[in-house]
């Protein structure tokens, strides 16, 4: 994948791309750009960490299975920084929200 420009890489399967509009506008109210693209990894964690490897900010987000997770290059693989189960909708602009914000150095919304 070549796509180098300051951005949170966001990838999904195909079954959960509905989820990732809400993911996207919580990375674009913190003034943030994103890029996002289908997978075929099955493995949400791995998927993330290699997001993460793939932006330049060094943030990645999968969207894969039953899992939404956020996971930076700095971290081990197997490590994501956070993990939460596709079950809460009015969640996922928050976990945009996050990822940003974790670009920025700020606090995290609750």
């Amino acid at each position: 994948m070549e796509h180098r420009r300051p951005e949170i890489h966001v990838c999904y399967s195909r079954q959960n791309k509905e989820y990732v509009k809400d993911i996207l506008a919580g990375i674009e109210e913190e003034g943030l750009f994103s890029y996002s693209y289908e997978t075929k990894d099955c493995d949400a964690i791995t998927s993330a960490y290699e997001a993460s490897e793939s932006s330049l900010l060094g943030v990645g987000i999968s969207v894969v299975n039953s899992h939404i997770v956020l996971h930076v290059s700095n971290l081990k693989v197997g490590e994501p920084l956070l993990k939460i189960d596709i079950a809460d909708r009015s969640s996922f602009r928050v976990f945009g929200n996050n990822a940003a914000r974790y670009v920025k150095g700020m606090p995290f919304k609750l």
